[in-house]
Protein backbone atom coordinates (compact mmCIF):
# COMPACT_ATOMS: atom_id res chain seq x y z
CA UNK A 1 0.00 0.00 0.00
CA UNK A 2 1.56 3.49 -0.78
CA UNK A 3 2.44 5.70 1.76
CA UNK A 4 -0.11 8.20 0.94
CA UNK A 5 -3.15 5.81 0.82
CA UNK A 6 -1.60 4.63 3.97
CA UNK A 7 -1.60 7.51 5.76
CA UNK A 8 -4.64 8.65 4.13
CA UNK A 9 -6.82 5.71 5.67
CA UNK A 10 -4.65 5.81 9.25
CA UNK A 11 -6.08 9.66 9.42
CA UNK A 12 -9.16 9.43 8.45
CA UNK A 13 -9.43 6.51 11.54
CA UNK A 14 -7.77 8.92 13.86
CA UNK A 15 -10.58 11.63 12.75
CA UNK A 16 -13.11 9.50 13.14
CA UNK A 17 -11.72 7.91 16.80
CA UNK A 18 -11.68 12.19 18.03
CA UNK A 19 -15.15 12.12 16.78
CA UNK A 20 -16.24 9.10 18.80
CA UNK A 21 -14.13 9.83 22.11
CA UNK A 22 -15.95 13.61 22.12
CA UNK A 23 -19.33 12.21 21.97
CA UNK A 24 -18.20 8.87 24.39
CA UNK A 25 -16.90 11.02 26.98
CA UNK A 26 -20.06 12.93 26.60
CA UNK A 27 -22.36 9.98 27.22
CA UNK A 28 -20.18 8.36 30.18
CA UNK A 29 -20.74 11.69 31.83
CA UNK A 30 -24.51 12.12 31.24
CA UNK A 31 -25.23 8.42 31.98
CA UNK A 32 -23.05 8.03 35.39
CA UNK A 33 -24.15 11.15 36.63
CA UNK A 34 -27.76 10.51 36.36
CA UNK A 35 -26.60 6.48 37.93
CA UNK A 36 -25.15 8.61 41.07
CA UNK A 37 -27.53 11.15 41.25
CA UNK A 38 -30.35 8.01 41.59
CA UNK A 39 -28.74 6.10 44.11
CA UNK A 40 -27.83 8.75 46.29
CA UNK A 41 -31.03 10.41 46.21
CA UNK A 42 -32.88 7.00 47.01
CA UNK A 43 -30.41 6.63 49.92
CA UNK A 44 -31.51 10.04 51.41
CA UNK A 45 -28.26 10.49 53.69
CA UNK A 46 -24.24 10.92 52.83
CA UNK A 47 -21.38 9.39 54.39
CA UNK A 48 -17.66 10.54 53.75
CA UNK A 49 -16.19 8.69 56.42
CA UNK A 50 -15.79 5.46 55.09
CA UNK A 51 -12.17 4.47 53.85
CA UNK A 52 -12.56 2.12 50.63
CA UNK A 53 -10.44 -0.80 52.72
CA UNK A 54 -12.70 -0.64 55.45
CA UNK A 55 -16.30 -0.48 53.53
CA UNK A 56 -14.89 -4.08 51.54
CA UNK A 57 -15.08 -5.60 54.69
CA UNK A 58 -17.78 -4.31 56.92
CA UNK A 59 -20.50 -1.93 56.62
CA UNK A 60 -21.06 1.86 56.96
CA UNK A 61 -22.18 3.50 60.47
CA UNK A 62 -24.60 5.72 58.83
CA UNK A 63 -26.37 2.99 56.45
CA UNK A 64 -24.63 4.41 53.11
CA UNK A 65 -21.71 3.28 52.27
CA UNK A 66 -21.99 -0.42 51.97
CA UNK A 67 -25.29 0.17 50.06
CA UNK A 68 -23.75 2.34 47.53
CA UNK A 69 -20.53 -0.52 47.61
CA UNK A 70 -23.25 -3.43 47.15
CA UNK A 71 -24.77 -1.05 44.47
CA UNK A 72 -21.35 -0.78 42.12
CA UNK A 73 -20.73 -4.24 42.91
CA UNK A 74 -24.55 -5.43 41.40
CA UNK A 75 -23.91 -2.77 38.60
CA UNK A 76 -20.83 -4.57 37.54
CA UNK A 77 -21.17 -6.70 34.47
CA UNK A 78 -18.79 -9.38 35.73
CA UNK A 79 -19.20 -8.56 39.69
CA UNK A 80 -15.53 -7.30 39.71
CA UNK A 81 -15.03 -3.81 40.35
CA UNK A 82 -11.78 -1.65 40.29
CA UNK A 83 -11.57 -0.92 44.48
CA UNK A 84 -8.34 -0.08 44.25
CA UNK A 85 -8.92 2.70 42.06
CA UNK A 86 -11.74 4.24 43.84
CA UNK A 87 -11.76 6.74 47.27
CA UNK A 88 -15.37 5.67 48.89
CA UNK A 89 -14.84 8.80 51.01
CA UNK A 90 -16.35 10.58 48.11
CA UNK A 91 -18.69 8.31 46.67
CA UNK A 92 -21.67 10.29 48.07
CA UNK A 93 -20.53 13.82 46.69
CA UNK A 94 -18.29 13.07 43.45
CA UNK A 95 -19.76 10.61 40.98
CA UNK A 96 -16.15 10.18 39.34
CA UNK A 97 -15.40 8.22 42.42
CA UNK A 98 -17.95 5.65 41.66
CA UNK A 99 -17.13 5.53 37.84
CA UNK A 100 -13.78 4.46 38.41
CA UNK A 101 -14.74 1.57 39.77
CA UNK A 102 -15.45 -0.08 35.95
CA UNK A 103 -12.28 1.00 34.82
CA UNK A 104 -9.53 -1.40 34.08
CA UNK A 105 -7.56 -1.85 38.01
CA UNK A 106 -4.01 0.25 37.90
CA UNK A 107 -2.37 3.54 38.92
CA UNK A 108 -3.47 5.33 35.63
CA UNK A 109 -6.75 4.98 36.14
CA UNK A 110 -6.68 5.43 39.56
CA UNK A 111 -5.54 8.97 39.42
CA UNK A 112 -7.67 10.03 36.50
CA UNK A 113 -10.03 12.35 37.79
CA UNK A 114 -12.65 12.79 34.81
CA UNK A 115 -14.33 11.86 31.79
CA UNK A 116 -12.28 14.36 29.69
CA UNK A 117 -9.19 13.22 31.45
CA UNK A 118 -10.18 9.32 30.10
CA UNK A 119 -8.83 7.75 27.34
CA UNK A 120 -11.25 6.14 24.77
CA UNK A 121 -9.60 2.91 25.54
CA UNK A 122 -11.22 4.19 29.38
CA UNK A 123 -14.25 4.84 28.11
CA UNK A 124 -15.10 2.16 26.52
CA UNK A 125 -14.68 0.00 29.67
CA UNK A 126 -16.76 1.78 31.71
CA UNK A 127 -19.72 1.07 29.12
CA UNK A 128 -18.60 -2.24 28.74
CA UNK A 129 -18.35 -2.89 32.46
CA UNK A 130 -21.27 -1.11 33.71
CA UNK A 131 -24.42 -2.33 32.93
CA UNK A 132 -26.55 1.21 33.58
CA UNK A 133 -25.61 1.43 29.80
CA UNK A 134 -28.71 -0.12 27.94
CA UNK A 135 -26.05 -2.04 25.36
CA UNK A 136 -27.32 -5.23 23.70
CA UNK A 137 -24.89 -8.71 23.08
CA UNK A 138 -24.13 -7.40 19.84
CA UNK A 139 -22.93 -3.80 21.08
CA UNK A 140 -21.33 -5.52 23.29
CA UNK A 141 -18.99 -7.71 21.28
CA UNK A 142 -18.49 -4.28 18.89
CA UNK A 143 -17.11 -2.77 21.84
CA UNK A 144 -14.77 -5.59 22.84
CA UNK A 145 -13.50 -5.28 19.06
CA UNK A 146 -12.59 -1.87 19.57
CA UNK A 147 -10.98 -2.07 22.74
CA UNK A 148 -8.45 -4.79 21.26
CA UNK A 149 -7.45 -2.08 18.83
CA UNK A 150 -6.75 0.16 21.18
CA UNK A 151 -3.48 0.29 23.37
CA UNK A 152 -4.58 1.20 27.09
CA UNK A 153 -1.67 4.25 25.88
CA UNK A 154 -4.68 5.89 24.39
CA UNK A 155 -2.86 5.56 21.03
CA UNK A 156 -4.78 3.00 18.63
CA UNK A 157 -2.27 0.56 17.00
CA UNK A 158 -3.24 2.02 13.92
CA UNK A 159 0.42 1.49 12.36
CA UNK A 160 0.81 -2.15 12.82
CA UNK A 161 -2.68 -2.44 11.25
CA UNK A 162 -3.74 -3.38 7.43
CA UNK A 163 -5.06 -0.99 5.01
CA UNK A 164 -8.50 -3.99 6.01
CA UNK A 165 -7.61 -3.81 9.24
CA UNK A 166 -7.99 0.30 9.94
CA UNK A 167 -10.77 -0.38 7.33
CA UNK A 168 -12.63 -2.71 9.71
CA UNK A 169 -11.80 -0.58 12.59
CA UNK A 170 -13.28 2.77 10.95
CA UNK A 171 -16.82 0.79 10.89
CA UNK A 172 -16.62 -0.36 14.00
CA UNK A 173 -16.27 3.50 15.04
CA UNK A 174 -18.58 4.35 13.17
CA UNK A 175 -21.24 1.66 14.25
CA UNK A 176 -20.13 2.71 17.97
CA UNK A 177 -21.34 5.89 17.46
CA UNK A 178 -24.44 5.65 16.20
CA UNK A 179 -24.74 3.10 19.36
CA UNK A 180 -24.31 5.92 22.22
CA UNK A 181 -26.27 8.95 19.80
CA UNK A 182 -29.73 9.44 19.15
CA UNK A 183 -31.29 8.56 15.78
CA UNK A 184 -31.94 12.27 14.89
CA UNK A 185 -28.12 13.28 15.02
CA UNK A 186 -27.56 10.72 12.95
CA UNK A 187 -27.12 12.49 10.24
CA UNK A 188 -25.26 15.59 11.98
CA UNK A 189 -22.14 12.46 12.88
CA UNK A 190 -22.71 11.59 9.31
CA UNK A 191 -21.79 15.27 7.46
CA UNK A 192 -19.23 15.47 10.64
CA UNK A 193 -17.26 12.03 9.38
CA UNK A 194 -17.61 12.87 5.76
CA UNK A 195 -16.16 16.88 6.17
CA UNK A 196 -13.37 16.92 3.89
CA UNK A 197 -11.69 20.01 4.89
CA UNK A 198 -11.33 17.94 8.01
CA UNK A 199 -9.76 15.09 6.43
CA UNK A 200 -7.25 17.11 4.44
CA UNK A 201 -6.10 19.18 7.47
CA UNK A 202 -5.55 15.44 9.30
CA UNK A 203 -4.29 14.09 6.06
CA UNK A 204 -1.25 16.37 5.93
CA UNK A 205 -0.66 15.65 9.33
CA UNK A 206 -0.10 12.02 8.69
CA UNK A 207 1.96 12.58 5.90
CA UNK A 208 4.39 14.60 8.53
CA UNK A 209 4.42 11.42 11.05
CA UNK A 210 5.42 8.66 8.14
CA UNK A 211 8.44 11.17 7.11
CA UNK A 212 9.07 10.90 10.79
CA UNK A 213 9.10 7.09 11.28
CA UNK A 214 12.58 4.98 10.29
Amino acid sequence: MADDECASTLLNADNIEKLVQTYTTTFVKETMNDFHAHFISKLGRECNQCTTEEILHSTCPNNVCHEIRDAIQKHHRTRSPAWNNTNAEWWCTYYWQVVKCFLPENIHFANVKSAEETSLFGLLHIIYNCTQFNINQKELNDIWQLLSSISEEEDPKLFSMSKYEIDEYIDCLQSFLETITPVEKHDIIANQISDEHARNQIFQICKDCFKKKP
